[in-house]
């Protein structure tokens, strides 16, 4: 085996440089007053709509608490699409008196759109119909003011992905040769965005038909609007584990 070939190869035995399994991740909303529940958005949804949009939407208050895990977050998310960075450069031209100057480059603004999308599985009883649709609405007539005097519709995004644990690539050959059924792989946090002070903004519309069913009529996504975010990483992680 050419040593090119070889390097590249050891350089994927450690969990550092190994490939990581970008199909094990979890996203978890919470309320940013009480206890982190979704019931709390639940009900300031209720409220605006109460108000404002009064017989017009059912909303099932605590249906995300319902059907999320501890470990797994909301169990009915299929898909996230990360916000974008992108810092604009701009091009500057002398004037026509430039004496042979040519153009130069600048850098620009930083044009963060602050939007997140996320996918979700349509259900029998329908997270788009009793709260994500109602809660665009009530965000609407909620706006985005922070005001400690009316119930907080804004939430927080966590985006977990997980990967192989840290401790298992010490006997990474031995671990792997061990008789299937004996011992399970151990997964662990691998990265972890979170997003600050969300609402949704728009939320895909519903279409059917007698046609054939395919996965883009049971799923749908939800565009987000957020403050900032951090990404958080495992103990060890930018020091070499």
């Amino acid at each position: 085996m050419p040593n090119h070939i070889r390097k590249r190869l050891s350089l994927h035995q450690d969990w550092t440089n190994d490939i990581p399994l970008k199909n094990i991740w979890g996203i978890n909303f919470s309320a940013r007053t009480g206890s982190g529940a979704m019931v709390n958005v639940g009900d300031a949804i209720q409220y605006y709509l109460d108000i404002y949009r009064p017989r017009t939407y059912k909303v099932d208050t605590d249906l995300i608490d319902r059907v999320s895990d501890f470990e797994s977050g909301f169990l009915l998310a299929q898909g996230v699409a990360f916000p974008q960075e992108q810092n604009d450069v701009q091009r500057i031209q002398a004037s026509e008196a430039s004496g042979g100057m040519q153009p130069f480059y600048v850098g620009g603004g930083i044009s963060t759109e602050h939007t997140l999308e996320v996918e979700f599985l349509e259900t029998n009883r329908d997270v788009f119909s009793y709260f994500f649709q109602p809660w665009v609405v009530a965000c609407a007539y909620a706006g985005l003011i922070e005001d400690p005097t009316e119930p907080d519709i804004k939430c927080n995004i966590d985006v977990i992905q997980y990967s192989r644990s840290a401790e298992k690539y010490a006997d990474k050959i031995g671990e792997s040769n061990k008789i299937s059924g004996r011992s399970e792989a151990e997964y662990g946090i691998r990265k972890m965005h979170t997003f600050y002070d969300c609402t949704p903004t728009n939320s895909d519309a519903d279409s059917i038909s007698y046609g054939k069913m395919s996965d883009s009529d049971i799923t749908r996504s939800v565009g987000w609007n957020y403050s900032h975010y951090q990404l958080n990483t495992p103990r060890g992680v930018l020091n070499g584990i």
